[in-house]
């Protein structure tokens, strides 16, 4: 399979920096596979093709058109040794965000490697509590889609004010979303083992409590949980 790249790359060697119509590189999919050798194979093959216009710091900075680099790509799938890797070899890429002002902490919210979380915020100063220009911030991230496992590790790493239940521009908190997709852990541990101080009654943008997200959703496990 490698002589086969090989000679593939070495006879046309821009096929390196070809972007398929979502704008994905190789780099890209090599991260979302979680790929190291890939990775490390690519990045030897266009030093030693030098002088083909072609750069890795280039390719590890190009965005798809959400606006995701590799290193994005490599975080929302855990990929936590090509993290390292992507990180060390193109820094610039740890401080961009995607075409929704998301940094590396939100896309760690989509994977379940706590190691990966712990990574970002103990090497790179990444907090959970970091919003993007709606106000989103990792911990929303983890709410809305049920990550249960990272939404804890995200909790040791809010910042200074510690905020476990920040509220984005819309009105919509963790727990609000919790209650609007069923996410009966996540919504209960802030309660009883956060000791968060929620409001039921408060309102999103659209005028709804948590109880109304939960109800309008037929989840019973969260509306018992209200009126108990």
């Amino acid at each position: 399979m490698k002589s086969f790249a090989d000679a593939t790359f070495t006879s046309n060697p821009l096929l390196l920096a070809h972007a398929n119509d979502d704008g994905y590189n190789v780099f890209h999919f090599a991260s979302t596979s979680g790929s190291l050798p890939v990775v490390k194979y690519l990045v030897n093959l266009i030093n030693l093709l030098s002088g083909i216009g072609i750069n890795v710091k280039d390719l590890l900075q190009s965005k798809t058109k959400e606006g995701y680099t590799p290193l994005h790509l490599s975080c929302v799938n855990g990929h936590i040794e090509v993290v390292k890797s992507l990180a060390t070899l193109c820094p610039s890429t740890i401080s961009m965000v995607d075409n929704n002002g998301r940094g590396l902490m939100h896309a760690a919210a989509h994977s379940t490697n706590v190691k990966l979380i712990e990574y970002l915020a103990d090497e790179h100063n990444f907090e959970s509590d970091t919003s993007n220009s709606t106000g989103v911030t990792p911990l929303h991230i983890a709410a809305e889609i049920g990550n249960f496992i990272a939404f804890k590790a995200l909790i040791n790493y809010t910042g200074k004010n510690g905020n476990y239940n920040p509220v984005s521009h819309d009105g919509r908190t963790p727990f609000s979303l919790a209650c609007k997709n069923g996410h009966y852990l996540i919504s209960s541990y802030l309660i009883e083992d956060l000791s968060v101080s929620v409001d039921v009654s408060f309102t999103t943008s659209t005028t709804y409590t948590p109880l109304h997200l939960a109800a309008s959703n037929n989840k019973v496990a969260l509306k018992l949980y209200f009126t108990q």
